[in-house]
């Protein structure tokens, strides 16, 4: 499938990672999931189902978008303001006692163990996803750059101000000629 989401119809070009997305699709395997937090208006999100597509993985691709409200929407909140601050402050501070339902199911004893267990699967799968996340973050800086260094890119941005105020007084200079 030939990509699109650098079409004229797809608006201003948001889309700056291109390599990134190929190489994720590359690198995963089939019954991978990813999410894209912040579509706006889809480019890459367009591109990465396009990259997911051709690959003949079976990739699962979520997109989530924040900006769902921006002007123009079909979205509309109605009601009152105070009451939904009100439940929203009430529900923040609920907090389910699941080990306590789950023993009137299978008992005490294994309540206990089973969220026990849970608890240790849910901290040992954060810690590993910040460890993996660190891992490619060094690669794709370090070994097979695709993340630029902000240092980098602050110089680079400082080298090129200097060009163009080198060119401005090369200008200035032609002109007085």
């Amino acid at each position: 499938m030939e990509h699109f989401y650098n079409k004229q119809h797809m608006g201003e070009n948001w889309f700056t990672f291109p390599l990134l997305y190929s190489e994720m699709v590359k690198r995963f395997s089939s019954e991978s999931h990813f999410v894209e937090i912040g579509s706006w208006k889809g480019m890459s999100a367009a591109y990465m189902a396009v990259e997911i597509a051709n690959s003949d993985k079976d990739i699962k691709f979520d997109c989530v978008d924040i900006w769902a409200m921006h002007e123009g929407s079909d979205i509309e909140i109605k009601g009152d303001i105070d009451f939904a601050t009100l439940i929203s402050k009430a529900l923040k501070d609920i907090e389910w006692d699941y080990e306590d339902d789950l023993s009137e199911v299978i008992g005490d004893i294994p309540a206990y163990h089973l969220v026990k267990l849970g608890k240790k699967v849910l901290k040992t799968t954060k810690e590993t996803s910040f460890n993996v996340a660190d891992t490619f973050k060094e690669y794709w800086l370090e070994e097979k750059p695709l993340i630029a260094k902000k240092r980098l890119v602050e110089q680079f941005n400082k080298e090129v101000d200097n060009l163009r105020f080198d060119v401005d007084r090369l200008e200035q200079r032609l002109k007085k000629l």
